[in-house]
């Protein structure tokens, strides 16, 4: 018998040691997959399909690619707590994606989380008013969009106004979106003001925004909350801020490709872990930015630091502006309507879940039960004088005082489908009472 040419024999080894790297990948990626699907069934995680309906485009191309997963999703009542135990990709405060507006501070352009750009009015574009349409503009921060981004997409709020106001019954209502992240008045007056032509109803969702956020050192408290990032001066903060808004926007890139969203990687319990941490992992550091940033004072100071103010200070601004909003639009015989959302954080509006009671001990957030329940308290008691004004502005603050299931997203104010199907109940009910 010939001997194997010795040319052959490190081939041989080469094939040999290939196959033992693949076998090792895939005993590596079956551990690893292992793993995170015992870790997924330790916090109440059976199935993947419900868990993606937190991403707003991948949920709908997970069912149009893996057909098993439609009847499985339907045939399943949604777990709320799916939505509270993790961090949807891409939610993270952000100024990717947001551009610099003469008026409004800022604006935004649809996100992968519009899952039709049609449902948004990022871009504000006005629409001439028709005696067949009936439009309602939705105004406030980040949980006014997730909840206009719902309203829109699930078309509950124009059939819930149609049903109940018979006036309406015959119209073709559309809703459009003026709410951004971060937004608080005056930019919810300001939009108001020049986009008030295209519309017969406004509906605010706001107050968390007003109480908590900051324009940082050396802006006064009407300066929109993110614009100071372009003026910021220091230039290692403005290259921190660059790397995490381009990691977020690869991110989001990455997501919209179909490598990245095919069947068999959004079926991947280890895929899906692997997403959730780079998420948690940047918007910790773009957070981490802002707080640093908060106490950085611009190059040159010409505004009034207002940095400190008091609460009271903070809701005079909303209460002052809110006014003024009532009267721009009343005088154009626009119906308008003030709501302050729901929050977390104030005592007995809510018996909260063991999951959303861990995620915010978890964030050390214990304090801010105290803080909010008072601030809140305050904001509340300032809507009594606009009431008195012809102001329609209600409180929903307890509007899930009987609600045990998870309802909160996330340590600061967020809010799932089912909260936003509440909110939108309620906010029907106060309309049709007035209307």
């Amino acid at each position: 018998m010939r001997p194997a040419p010795l040319a052959s024999i490190p081939m041989k080894r080469s094939v040999l040691i290939l196959c033992v790297l693949l076998i090792a990948g895939m005993i590596l990626s079956a551990a690893l997959e292992i793993t995170s699907r015992i870790y997924l069934a330790t916090q109440g995680v059976s199935s993947l399909p419900q868990l993606y309906q937190i991403y707003d485009k991948v949920y709908p191309t997970l069912l149009q690619q893996c057909p098993s997963y439609r009847n499985k999703a339907e045939s399943e009542n949604e777990s709320h707590s799916l939505k509270t135990t993790f961090h949807p990709g891409g939610a993270f405060p952000t100024t990717a994606g947001r551009f610099p507006h003469p008026y409004l501070g800022f604006t935004e352009k649809p996100t992968r989380y519009d899952a039709d750009a049609a449902l948004t009015n990022y871009s504000f574009s006005q629409q001439e008013r028709s005696p067949d349409i009936f439009r309602v503009g939705l105004f406030g921060g980040s949980v006014a969009n997730m909840f206009s981004n719902y309203a829109i997409s699930s078309g509950n709020l124009a059939a819930e106004l149609k049903k109940r106001i018979p006036q309406l019954a015959q119209k073709k209502i559309e809703v459009l979106n003026f709410a951004t992240s971060g937004y608080r008045q005056p930019q919810q007056y300001i939009a108001a003001s020049l986009y008030a032509d295209s519309l017969d109803m406004t509906i605010n969702l706001d107050g968390y925004n007003e109480l908590a956020s900051e324009s940082g050192e050396g802006y006064p408290l009407i300066f929109p909350h993110y614009s100071r990032f372009f003026v910021e001066k220091d230039l290692l903060l403005q290259f921190r801020l660059r790397l995490y808004r381009g990691l977020a926007s690869l991110r989001d890139a990455m997501s919209e490709k179909p490598l990245f969203n095919s069947c068999g990687l959004l079926n991947s319990g280890f895929y899906f872990l692997a997403q959730n941490s780079f998420d948690l992992l940047i918007s910790q550091k773009i957070r981490k930015f802002h707080t640093e940033s908060k106490h950085t004072r611009p190059t040159h100071p010409i505004y009034p630091d207002e940095s400190h103010a008091s609460d009271k200070q903070r809701i005079n601004v909303w209460t002052n502006f809110t006014l003024k909003q009532h009267r721009l639009l009343s005088a154009q015989k626009i119906r308008a309507y003030f709501f302050i959302q729901p929050n977390q954080y104030v005592k007995a509006s809510k018996p909260l879940h063991p999951l959303e009671l861990e995620m915010f001990n978890k964030n050390d957030n214990p304090g801010k039960f105290a803080i909010f329940t008072a601030k809140y308290k305050l904001l509340e008691d300032a809507t009594e004088p606009l009431k008195k004004q012809g102001v329609k502005v209600y409180s929903l603050v307890s509007v899930f005082k009987n609600i045990s299931e998870p309802i909160y997203i996330d340590d600061c104010c967020h809010i799932n489908e089912s909260g936003n199907q509440l909110i939108l109940e309620e906010i029907v009910h106060k309309i049709h009472s007035t209307f």
